[in-house]
């Protein structure tokens, strides 16, 4: 279809490429899109016109607007704001988390500052949620529901992980720690609950950066036990570094003991309850606490040279174990 149209070129972009208006038989095509939820303004070169369009679009609920929440809209924007701030700001400087899971001795869970109002949404839109259910929803295999938590009988967000007999086992995506529930204590996310699109999890995963520890049971729940220790002195408030973020979001960083000062990986390297991973083998000031241990056979150096590979992690627990084995003696 061919049509005569008017244009108005306002700008152009480094390519080259025009940024203006269009008008077919004088009708705004950025207002019409907008009147019709198949667009959102995205602030430049606004209008009035524009702006009404938009807003008479989000009470309608139309296309793009389907689930719209003023409420998480307004949050949404206020928190965008706010970190461009501290993005810009930041400069590879320390910031203070607070730790709410652990998975294993150098990965956990962790929120950030400022999700206090989040939580308090989300918490307030399931505890007001119909929790009557006509039985014809099924939980799938990745799909963030509502779960009560057996400890408090509270409803939280969490992602379907598996199923276990006639529970399924879920993450509580807000907090991070996880448990089996039964069927009956599963609910569909209400539209009335933000979704991970509108609001993401809360909890966000970090890991210590650089180390690794060894897979046999004795040596891991020793270092966990190590880690738990100091969590409990400075009460699970600890302040990071991100080295580098995986693309799973995972991030990887620097962790400094709030009560101590001192490096928590640099401590694990220290009394032999971790190694460095091989890639990271001469990371300045971690190296030095690894070869502390290994001279004063410590931990996993007890027996002398743990296997120093990233792909030997078995062989490692194998020699550990085995060592240890033939140290004790037959019994």
């Amino acid at each position: 279809l061919q049509h005569d149209v008017e244009i108005e070129v306002t700008a152009q972009d480094k390519i080259g490429t025009f940024i203006g208006r269009l008008w077919v038989h004088k009708r705004d095509m950025g207002v019409e899109l907008l009147g019709q939820g198949y667009a959102r303004m995205t602030g430049r070169d606004s209008t009035s016109e524009m702006e009404s369009a938009q807003a008479q679009a989000q009470q309608q609920r139309l296309r793009t607007w389907e689930k719209y929440d003023a409420e998480l809209e307004a949050q949404a924007a206020a928190e965008a704001a706010n970190q461009e701030v501290e993005d810009s700001s930041s400069g590879g400087e320390t910031k203070q988390v607070t730790v709410t899971e652990m998975v294993d001795p150098i990965t956990f869970y962790v929120h950030e500052g400022g999700v206090d109002k989040q939580l308090s949404l989300i918490g307030d839109r399931l505890a007001s949620m119909s929790i009557s259910s006509d039985g014809a929803w099924k939980p799938k295999i990745g799909e963030v529901c509502a779960a009560k938590f057996s400890a408090d009988g509270l409803w939280y967000r969490a992602r379907v992980e598996g199923r276990k007999g006639d529970a399924y086992s879920v993450t509580f995506i807000d907090y991070g720690n996880g448990e089996d529930v039964k069927t009956s204590d599963l609910k569909e996310l209400p539209n009335t609950v933000p979704s991970p699109a509108q609001v993401p999890g809360q909890a966000l995963e970090y890991k210590l950066a650089f180390i690794k520890v060894p897979k046999d049971e004795e040596s891991r729940m020793e270092a966990f036990d190590f880690i738990q220790g100091i969590l409990g002195e400075c009460q699970g408030v600890i302040n990071v570094k991100v080295e580098y973020r995986e693309r799973s979001g995972r991030h990887h960083v620097t962790v400094v003991d709030s009560t101590s000062g001192e490096n928590m990986g640099g401590m694990l390297l220290r009394n032999g309850l971790a190694k460095l991973e091989r890639r990271r083998a001469d990371m300045p000031g971690l190296k030095e606490e690894q070869e502390k241990a290994k001279t004063a056979h410590l931990g996993i150096w007890q027996y002398g040279d743990a296997v120093d590979s990233d792909e030997d992690d078995n062989r490692m627990a194998q020699d550990v174990a085995a060592a240890k084995s033939k140290a004790k003696g037959p019994k």
